[in-house]
């Protein structure tokens, strides 16, 4: 998933604005996953995969987030 939000700046001759985005990445594992070979070959896969579907543990999915804000500026004359 990636949100972002936009703010334009201008004034007289110089503009700026600034730009703020989230991103963010789950990895979790599926039946499919856990049949698969490379996944076979490395136990932890299987422990995690039981762990997720586990009643008593709930399902956690790995997730990645990365939040920024930049700011970009420029004059007319430039």
């Amino acid at each position: 998933m990636i949100a972002g939000q936009c703010t334009l700046h201008l004034k007289r001759w110089k503009s700026w604005e600034t730009v703020a985005y989230c991103i963010q990445d789950y990895f979790s594992l599926d039946g499919a996953d856990v049949v698969n070979p490379v996944y076979q070959k490395f136990r932890i896969f299987r422990l995690w995969f039981a762990l997720q579907r586990w009643d008593e543990y709930g399902y956690r999915p790995f997730i990645t987030e990365m939040n920024t804000t930049i700011e970009i500026t420029g004059r007319q004359d430039e």
